[in-house]
């Protein structure tokens, strides 16, 4: 903060202000915050919604780059909070209100509305229809396309998931299509699925989630056809990048897959390199330190990255650096960093 902005005007004793607000408040009685098994009242409703507008009004440091009417986004917060009727609406609004940033940093939790379980397939959307991907069990196939979930329109639960998660318009698809069916592990949801051009309607289980499940299965790292390596910077072990580095380095190719998160794998660059990275971007590429395996700069001839809209702000530094140093072939859609693609 600043005296411009969240610190008190010179001279007037912030303790004493405080002292005073405080007074205020007690005189306008109340038995003060409600018991945690109380349903909260539309008071203190309201009041949530004011308190969190005021943590981001005074702490959020990107309301310079950010295209939003702050205060605007606290009256239309204010009237949906007067409208609701639970605290899962409620939940809902605080929702709206952070996903109005556009930061995919941004998130919302509360346990009581967080299902643990999800379908038993993945989803995408292919040529404006939502459609199934990678499924797990028979009776929903790859290639089907989701017509509804209980009897409501799989393109309005996705349009209605969209506007409650916060972050660039790909990252807010790749969460609101995760979210699509979710609930508790062994409920039982009737989706309804066009496949061939014939409806038919099928009963799924959904799942527990226990990890990140992907839309292809491979090794971490694989020889493809023409000795052409295969690295997944999400799955694959450092120490074991690192042991085939002179591999790659002799190879005719690499894929690196940035489909999920490098998880710090990013080091690798650092073997491509022959001279410092002299760029200015806050993230940059540390040459190898002396001893380290393979300081080879040739490697390989032809790169490829992959990325999709899940992947964050590493994606922009691999691209960044494949392509001001090599000309790189990146090939997938948009990544969730709301500036790069």
């Amino acid at each position: 903060g600043d005296s411009a902005s969240t610190w008190a005007p010179e001279g007037r004793a912030r303790p004493v202000a405080l002292a005073a607000l405080k007074e205020q408040l007690g005189a306008l009685g109340g038995s003060g915050s409600p018991a945690a098994d109380e349903p909260a009242t539309t008071n203190t409703r309201l009041a949530a919604v004011v308190i969190a507008w005021n943590v981001f009004q005074h702490f959020y440091p990107y309301f310079d780059v950010v295209d939003v009417d702050w205060d605007a986004e606290l009256t239309r917060a204010l009237e949906r909070t007067l409208a609701a009727e639970s605290e899962e609406d409620l939940y809902r609004t605080l929702q709206r209100l952070v996903a109005s940033l556009g930061d995919g940093h941004g998130n919302v939790f509360h346990p009581d509305f967080a299902p643990r379980g999800r379908p038993p397939f993945l989803l995408d959307v292919v040529e404006g229809k939502v459609v199934v991907t990678r499924s797990y069990v028979e009776h929903v196939q790859r290639a089907d396309i989701l017509v509804s979930l209980d009897g409501e329109s799989a393109e309005d639960l996705l349009r209605d998931a969209e506007q409650h998660a916060s972050g660039s318009p790909q990252w807010k698809r790749f969460r609101a299509l995760g979210s699509l069916g979710a609930g508790e592990p062994g409920s039982v949801v009737t989706a309804t699925l066009s496949r061939n051009g014939e409806e038919l309607q099928v009963e799924v289980e959904i799942q527990e989630l226990t990890a990140a499940r992907h839309e292809f299965e491979r090794e971490p790292i694989e020889v493809l056809e023409d000795g052409i390596f295969y690295v997944n910077l999400d799955q694959a072990e450092w120490p074991v990048i690192a042991e085939v580095l002179d591999d790659m380095a002799a190879a005719p190719g690499v894929v690196f897959d940035l489909r999920g998160y490098p998880r710090g794998n990013h080091a690798v660059i650092g073997h491509l390199l022959t001279a410092p990275d002299t760029s200015t971007a806050w993230m940059r590429v540390t040459l190898p330190r002396p001893g380290c395996a393979s300081r080879r700069s040739s490697i390989p001839i032809r790169r490829m990255c992959l990325a999709t809209r899940k992947t964050d702000g590493d994606c922009p530094f691999w691209n960044r650096t494949l392509k001001e140093r090599w000309c790189s072939s990146r090939m997938g859609v948009q990544s969730a960093t709301l500036s790069h693609s």
